[in-house]
């Protein structure tokens, strides 16, 4: 029933990311609160506390892709919602995540055409204008949305992805 309970979480997570580019707070702290009620209900006290480490360890693990824009907050933020129902399996799902990104990018990449590309190019050389310039912020933010919109990806799809992959490998395996 866990498995079934973090897909759904997992799949709100995806469609919020894809419409708003954002992942709810509140959506994140229910899912870690189920996770965790459910890893008491099954290992007890243990379970609580293998929670607790995995969220952490996943944060702090993970923290430095932040810092670098290598991964947005809430994509961490996910990650240590799924750790709270799968514990140390979730360096599964975090492989598996990072392949899919990977591929969900190269897609992206293949879907864009030279005229895309040369645009990209165009904010990149504005933005540079803009900060010598000093252009109002909210010109730089706008030409940073556009670079996003080019090349970013919504990585909770690809931890969905990695969720519903580690789930039928492991049904299968049981």
């Amino acid at each position: 029933m866990s498995d079934i309970i973090l897909i759904m979480l997992l799949i709100a997570a995806t469609v919020y990311d894809c419409t708003t580019d954002k992942i709810p707070n509140q959506l994140v702290l229910i899912g870690m609160i189920l996770g965790m009620i459910n890893s008491v209900v099954t290992l007890q006290i243990k379970g609580i506390l293998l929670s607790i480490g995995s969220v952490v360890a996943v944060v702090l693990g993970l923290f430095l892709l932040f810092v670098i824009k290598g991964l947005g907050a809430g994509d961490i933020k996910l990650l240590a919602m799924t750790s709270a129902f799968l514990h140390k399996e979730v360096i599964t799902i975090i492989i598996l995540s990072f392949l899919f990104g990977g591929v969900l990018s190269i897609i992206k990449l293949i879907k864009k055409t030279v005229s895309n590309s040369q645009i990209c190019l165009a904010f990149g050389l504005a933005k540079q204008a803009f900060l010598i310039r000093g252009i109002p912020s909210q010109v730089i933010q706008t030409i940073q949305t556009r670079e996003k919109e080019a090349t970013g990806i919504h990585f909770a799809g690809a931890i969905l992805l990695a969720a519903i992959c580690f789930y039928i490998q492991k049904g299968i395996n049981h």
